[in-house]
């Protein structure tokens, strides 16, 4: 079929009722020509705009998005990557004078709409100089060269093939070995915090608290959420690959009883204590199967949480905080690079991060501004060590009925280890 265009948009699905209508719509509009006023000529028209527009037809050019920005409208640029000869992506911001290397290399680069094989390796996030952002994905193609993706948010951009890769690695590189020169010289890019100095509390006078989580009484059989298979599930031939089993409430009745992923935490950290530095490894949640994985997560506020994916579809993951900016974004498909997120406040309870895609996906993560924090393992156990000495209180927290124990008050002695049994009823796990 022959493709109609009009302006630069093509639309060749319209083309057959171009044909069979267009004629006599012309032919009545110039029947009635030498009668109709100049009003309702174009009141006519007006009508006609409309109609096109609603039915998609551009009478006027789209503007077309240009893959990457300008260089001088770019006021920082952030990279997380992966480096040849690294165990893990790196993140860093990169010096100015290596912007245009970068985006360079990118160049030219020509519009492609169907990224459905497209690996996610890396993502560029630029600020430009009026307080937008600018995030350009980097991507490997199973069947051929290089791509990208760019747009002022994950929602909103454009897929692009194009550019060399040899030329973005050997940019990206360059760029990472001036970001450690700057790093080791004191003079670090970027708005990374400094580490806090090491608590002096923090030595062999130190104590640990240790133990185990029950419940009493027989427990619960684990919920299955959905049977393998299931045709109503949506992108079933990934998420129910096989029966999907609940992870909201884990009894081992082999441990006794032990519960799984329940939180126990100081809400704040003694007086006068000062935290150590915050780790730079970050803290990885993966989606796995539409499953989060791990399910209950713990990190220290600024410490990089990575949210990265195994599965061949994307997730709309949004995490909920109550002191904190909110996340909310498109994990693309494989993405094995990860998404990076920062918290710069505690929370007093675990934050519950949801997928929009696939209702069912749920975790749970609680950043702190100190380390006094456990979530019990497939037994039920737990272990905080470098408990300063002294009684201190603690919380004990699962996801289905909230607090378990507001206030769990324990004696923390000088190089000992404090062990505590924390058994509760079954109808204390009830959901609230």
């Amino acid at each position: 079929m022959r493709q109609r265009t009009i302006g630069v948009s093509t639309y060749p699905h319209y083309e057959a009722q171009c044909m069979s209508e267009t004629p006599r719509a012309s032919a009545s509009i110039e029947s009635g020509r030498s009668r109709r006023p100049l009003t309702q000529k174009l009141w006519i028209a007006a009508v006609a705009a409309v109609i096109l527009a609603a039915v998609g037809v551009h009478v006027l050019p789209e503007k077309r998005r240009d893959p990457v920005p300008d260089v001088g409208a770019i006021r920082s640029m952030e990279a997380t990557v992966d480096l040849p000869g690294r165990d893990s992506p790196v993140t860093f911001q990169i010096p100015a004078a290596h912007w245009r290397s970068i985006l360079s290399s990118l160049l030219p680069a020509e519009e492609d709409p169907n990224p459905a094989k497209w690996e996610s390796v890396g993502r560029l996030q630029i600020k430009l100089s009026w307080g937008k952002t600018f995030i350009i994905d980097l991507y490997v193609v199973r069947d051929g060269p290089g791509a990208f993706s760019s747009g002022p948010s994950l929602e909103d951009r454009t897929y692009f093939r194009g550019g060399s890769s040899a030329k973005l690695e050997k940019a990206l590189s360059e760029a990472y070995e001036a970001f450690e020169v700057r790093r080791d010289s004191g003079t670090r890019a970027g708005t990374a915090s400094r580490a806090m100095p090491e608590s002096p509390q923090v030595q062999a006078v130190a104590g640990t608290l240790k133990g185990i989580v029950r419940m009493n009484g027989e427990p619960p059989a684990r919920e299955i959420l959905f049977k393998k298979n299931d045709p109503h599930i949506h992108d079933s031939a990934v998420c129910a690959r096989e029966d999907y089993l609940s992870d909201s409430l884990i009894v081992n009745e082999q441990a006794g009883n032990g519960v799984q992923n329940v939180f126990i935490y100081m809400r704040k950290a003694p007086a006068g204590y000062r935290a150590p530095p915050v780790p730079e490894e970050p803290v990885v949640l993966t989606t796995q199967g539409c499953r989060y994985v791990p399910h209950a997560l713990v990190l220290r506020c600024n410490q990089t949480l990575l949210i990265k994916s195994e599965d061949p579809l994307p997730h709309n993951t949004h995490i909920r905080s109550q002191r904190n900016t909110r996340f909310g974004e498109v994990i693309a498909p494989r993405a094995r690079l990860g998404d990076p997120h920062v918290f710069e406040k505690p929370e007093s309870i675990p934050m519950s991060i949801v997928c929009d895609l696939h209702a069912w996906m749920k975790a749970y993560c609680l950043p702190l501004d100190h380390p006094f924090v456990a979530v019990t393992d497939a037994d039920g156990k737990f272990q905080i060590d470098a408990l300063p000495p002294g009684t201190h209180t603690f919380t004990v927290w699962h996801e289905q009925p909230g607090d378990l124990q507001k206030e769990l008050s324990v004696e923390i002695r000088a190089g000992e280890v404090t062990e505590k049994m924390l058994s509760y009823e079954r109808s204390a796990f009830d959901k609230r």
